[in-house]
């Protein structure tokens, strides 16, 4: 049983990481579209890109932290080391450079690729981390509870100051006044991943393989069939989330005309979806994670959808199925996290090969193909809204960007759930790919 001081420092990793992953989530497509006036079509084709790219650089980078032998362990020194590049990469995609619209294009090209190399440097061996913390099954989802509270709280931090920060320096003209904040948040995460460096220990020693190379490595993994199942849960979790996140500001400005109260809106979800976090902490002690998980994934698909309902402008029905998508669809992260590393274990055991940086990295590369066409599909709807920044939108359009908003990521949540159900098939006792101490 590892102390809650640690359990609190790891946390501090996912807030310093949160403060990265939320500002992209919630506030770069805006920024590419209303600020550094790219097409949407653009942004969607960039997002595309950068994940190909990440399907090179994510496994390439679990491999390597799996073999990595130093006093501090495998994955703690890219925590320590990776902060500051991450910090300067992360500040510098949010500045509208002084060129034509080809130059602004490359620039973003350019810039959110090196920040999201710099993201899986960093975000890959903490996520692997959590399990060589501790070698107890139990110790697991109170270390992914732990977790995704400070997620959570990055998530808090970012929609509560984001906002007002933004509208305080626009005056200066620096990006439309995004630049500052972010360099802020990018100087907050750099010393939390430092505290998290500090106040965490493995305990797990990582065999170092090698003999193994990295295709050696992914035919291991395939072997693996809860892994399959969960890569492509990870694929479906994030696309549905990504679509509603995305479209969250259109939907709460312009279908229900909530004007300069967004930010607040976005802040209570964030508050909620810590809550969330905490509410399951005890449930996988006396269900099957995996049951839990697609009860959340049903419920969750359901409150999703009801949003749509909301008549335009009445503010109080869309903000109420907000809120509460926000606690139950969040409450799926420290069991499904703690699945992963379920999955991990269920590998070494088959394999012989301890794969918890390239398990780790596999799932992330799939979640961020899911924020990569979640953010597409999200821009398409904008599209087929015909969205334009600055103009006035029809309600056909309002209802286009409601309807994209709660009923479209609804499927991929119902998807989850049903593979969920598959994944709890594999892991029942006569199954023949039983999970070890599942």
């Amino acid at each position: 049983m590892i102390s809650r001081r640690e359990k609190v420092a790891y946390s501090l990793g996912d807030v310093a990481s949160n403060l990265v992953f939320q500002v992209v989530l919630l506030y770069l497509a805006f920024f590419y579209t209303d600020k550094m006036g790219l097409e949407p079509a653009d942004v969607g084709m960039l997002f595309l890109v950068v994940r190909v790219i990440d399907a090179v650089t994510d496994p390439l980078l679990g491999y390597v932290a799996d073999r990595t032998k130093s006093r501090w362990g495998a994955y703690r020194p890219y925590i320590c080391g990776g902060a500051i590049p991450l910090g300067i990469c992360f500040a510098v995609v949010f500045i509208v450079p002084d060129y034509d619209y080809a130059g602004r294009l490359v620039y973003a090209y350019i810039t959110y690729t090196l920040m999201m190399m710099a993201y899986t440097a960093v975000n890959i061996p903490y996520s692997a981390l959590a399990a060589v913390i501790s070698p107890d099954p139990k110790d697991q989802v109170s270390i992914q509870s732990y977790r995704f509270i400070g997620a959570m709280l990055g998530g808090i931090i970012v929609t509560a100051v984001m906002g007002p920060l933004v509208d305080y320096f626009e005056f200066i003209d620096l990006a439309g006044g995004y630049f500052i904040p972010v360099g802020l948040m990018a100087t907050v995460g750099v010393v939390l991943f430092w505290f998290c460096f500090r106040g965490t220990r493995e305990r797990v020693v990582v065999r170092n393989e090698p003999g193994h190379t990295l295709i050696e490595d992914i035919q291991a993994l395939w072997r693996n069939y809860h892994w399959r199942l969960i890569t492509f849960m990870a694929l479906m979790l994030l696309t549905g989330n990504v679509i509603k996140t995305t479209l969250a500001i259109y939907y709460l400005r312009y279908f229900l005309a909530m004007g300069d109260h967004v930010s607040a809106v976005l802040a209570a979800g964030m508050l909620l979806n810590m809550l969330g976090c905490l509410a399951v902490n005890q449930l996988p002690k006396h269900y099957n994670k995996a049951s839990v998980l697609a009860v959340i994934m049903v419920v969750t698909a359901v409150v999703s959808s009801i949003a749509v309902l909301a008549p335009p402008g009445n503010a109080y029905a869309g903000i109420g199925a907000y809120l509460v998508w926000c606690f139950v669809f969040q409450s799926h992260a420290p069991i499904f996290w703690a699945m992963i590393t379920e999955t991990a274990r269920f590998g070494e055991a088959k394999t012989g090969i301890r794969q918890a940086g390239v398990v780790v990295s596999t799932v992330i590369f799939m979640i961020k193909v899911g924020v990569a066409i979640g953010g597409a599909l999200a821009v398409w709807v904008l599209m087929l809204a015909d969205y334009e920044a600055g103009a006035q939108l029809t309600e056909t359009s309002k209802e286009t960007i409601a309807m994209g908003f709660s009923v479209f990521p609804a499927v991929f949540f119902i998807i989850v759930a049903a593979l969920s159900m598959w994944y709890k098939k594999l892991t029942q006792p006569d199954s023949t790919e039983n999970l070890p101490g599942a």
